[in-house]
Order: structure tokens, then C-alpha cells, then sequence
């Protein structure tokens, strides 16, 4: 039997060309994305099934308050925020280095700033980035 071995330092996310570190302790990332299909039930049981062309995702990022990435997202929000013209579309990128897993987009934005609590130790930071069409590869190590 093969043994394989989960490595989260082999991750690799770039967000208009900055390299993302300083992740948070307790989760780096998390992307959620529309069901593929949908389906519709008639009253006799029969299933109507819809293919659903919506490749949108939500990106979630976790960094440590004391990562310097901070900054830099920062300055892509506000730079998104001041700019006409979709100037703050950028292309993401989430690899692991250890396998073929791969999510990319070349229509990504920041869509929300981070909470921010201030406590007695360093907290984390959430980004949440929008991607209007994500493509995936979900592959092992």
C-alpha cells in the first residue's frame, strides 16, 4: 500500500500576481461553487434535470493578521474600489505542489474586506474573492 502524505505547505495562491503567506492556523482556504445540475421533481415522480452553465465561485482566504499579505490586498480593493472599469479584475490561482490539483480563474476580485476583531492575541483575516468563471482540476497527491 502506498502511503501519502498531506502537506499544506506545498500550497501555492496567487491573486493578481501576489503570492499569498502568513496563512491563518486553523484553515488557508475554502472555495464554495454552484451545484452543476439542477433538478425539478413532477408530481409522479418523474426528474427533470438542468444543466447549470453558472462557473462562478466564492473564494475564501485565511491569513494571519500579521501577514504582510494583508497590505497587499488591501491595495487590490481599494485600487478596485477607486478605478473605473473593472481595473480590479485580476487572474487567481490555487496549486498543490504535491499533486494536479488546481483551481484558476482570469476574472477574480476582492468582493469583501476582512472582519476585523482586535484581541488580547493575533486573530486571522477572511478575504473573500469572486471568481466569475473558475476552472478546476481536483487531483491527489
Amino acid at each position: 500500500m502506498l502511503t501519502k502524505t498531506y502537506d499544506p505547505d506545498q500550497y501555492v495562491l496567487i491573486l493578481g500576481g501576489i503570492v499569498a503567506q502568513g496563512f491563518s492556523e486553523r484553515s488557508v482556504i475554502s472555495i464554495t461553487m454552484n451545484d452543476s445540475f439542477t433538478d425539478v421533481t413532477g408530481v409522479d415522480g418523474e426528474v427533470s434535470r438542468s444543466k447549470n452553465m453558472d462557473r462562478t465561485a466564492t473564494v475564501s482566504v485565511s491569513l494571519m493578521q500579521t501577514s504582510s499579505t494583508n497590505l497587499a490586498y488591501s491595495g487590490l480593493s481599494n485600487g478596485d474600489r477607486l478605478a473605473r472599469g473593472g481595473a480590479g479584475i485580476v487572474d487567481f490561482a490555487f496549486r498543490d505542489l504535491d499533486g494536479v490539483t488546481l483551481y484558476a480563474s482570469a476574472d477574480a476580485w476582492i468582493s469583501k474586506e476582512p472582519d476585523v476583531n482586535a484581541e488580547k492575541e493575533a486573530t486571522e483575516r477572511v478575504w473573500t474573492i469572486r471568481c466569475g468563471h473558475l476552472n478546476r482540476v481536483d487531483g491527489g497527491a
